[in-house]
């Protein structure tokens, strides 16, 4: 347009075409000068991040604008790059002279997982919109969000009708993962034992009582098999079988069980029994990293991680089909040892309509405890009673 106006000011030679070619190279040099320092001397400074998170937890950050420049820095975007679910950190801010703008951003960690925060991309215009001009502005933050987790109170390894279970004469004064009956309340009786709903229903006061731990440690076995999770984000069979894994983790372990993990998905997680505060992050740490991209299947890695398990060991396996192979499996696998199926449902995951599992059907003789898990399940209620235990859970 600039040319157009100076070829028709050279060849008419009118006074005012001269003016309106010398006004617009002046708007368009201005537009250009102001897009190009309205973007400089901004530095961003972020505070207030973790290093970890849980899956459910709000992510708080404050940000901060600093302008070194003596002008002031007029309607400039800021946003902040992130590969974060959800995640959304953008205003438009005007930062005076030697001056300061500060805003605070939440954010919903939705998924479990590593993830980036940052740099800021500061975006300036002109306001006559010729001219735009992008800066990266600040540095990269890390953050790990750990899968959640839930209390599992009614999720027993010994289920008080299972056969085979013996179960010691002798009841400990130590809380263990495994309550085993009720009794009165005797004089005495810390306050932490008491069992609520056995004191509703007889209406007296009844404390828990709790069996030794009857095995030497508990190893999990996840599916993460890259066939058999549907679904997608957090309400996905993968999801709730990575949140299964954490809160069983969480149980026994702050109960100071050994405990251990093994699930090969986009690579081998081989994690020995162990037990402490460190051992649980590092537990929870590979559960927020792991993804469903295994070629072999859950009875297959039982098979070939069977040296694992001894005849002290009870393995609780989380899976999402009920296969043939895994049932073949068990008994040789475990050499002895003793076992708890938990089932995804993962036809409960799919849009078309599917027949629910019927763990029943193929696993009917497996001595352990089968739990069934479905999509909206609330994890506490399904993991407080196992389909081949007639009696009722205290």
């Amino acid at each position: 347009m600039l040319l157009t106006i100076l070829v028709v000011a050279l060849l008419g030679g009118f006074v005012l075409t001269f003016v309106l070619f010398y006004a617009v190279l002046f708007l368009l040099a201005s537009s250009y000068l102001w897009v190009h320092l309205n973007a400089r001397q901004l530095d961003i400074r972020v505070e207030g991040l973790a290093e970890k998170y849980e899956a459910g937890q709000l992510l708080e950050e404050r940000v901060t604008v600093h302008n070194h420049g003596r002008l002031p820095r007029l309607s400039v975007m800021v946003s902040e790059k992130s590969d974060l679910l959800g995640h959304n950190n953008s205003r438009v801010v005007t930062v005076p002279g030697r001056g300061s703008r500060s805003w605070r951003n939440v954010t919903p960690c939705h998924l479990r997982g590593y993830f980036t925060l940052g740099p800021f991309e500061v975006t300036s215009e002109d306001p006559f919109g010729i001219f735009r001009q992008t800066r990266t502005c600040g540095t990269s933050e890390h953050i790990l969000v750990y899968p959640a987790s839930v209390e599992l109170p009614g999720f027993q390894l010994f289920p008080l009708n299972e056969q085979g279970h013996k179960r010691s004469s002798q009841a400990t004064h130590r809380i263990t993962p495994n309550a085993a009956w009720v009794r009165d309340y005797s004089p005495g009786d810390s306050l932490s034992r008491l069992h609520w709903r056995s004191t509703a229903k007889v209406g007296k006061l009844m404390v828990k009582e709790f069996d030794p731990d009857l095995s030497d440690e508990v190893w999990i076995a996840l599916d993460l098999n890259r066939g058999t999770p549907t679904g997608s984000g957090k309400e996905s069979a993968l999801e709730y079988g990575i949140t299964i894994a954490a809160s069983l983790a969480r149980k026994y372990l702050e109960a100071g069980t050994r405990l251990g993990l093994v699930a090969y998905g986009d690579k081998p997680y081989r994690i020995p029994a162990d037990n402490g505060a460190n051992h649980v992050w590092r537990i929870m740490e590979s559960l927020a990293l792991m993804k469903a991209e295994g070629s072999q299947t859950v009875a297959q890695v039982l098979h070939r991680e069977r040296e694992l398990f001894g005849t002290h060991t009870h393995l609780v396996i989380i899976t999402y089909q009920t296969d043939p192979e895994l049932k073949a499996t068990l008994h040789h696998s475990t050499r002895g040892g003793k076992t708890t199926l938990v089932l995804v449902d993962r036809s409960s995951f799919e849009d078309r309509a599917q027949p629910p599992a019927s763990p029943e059907a193929l696993l009917s003789d497996h001595p352990g405890s089968i739990y069934v898990v479905r999509k909206g399940d609330k994890l506490g209620e399904a993991l407080s009673v196992a389909r081949n235990s007639s009696a009722a859970k205290i």
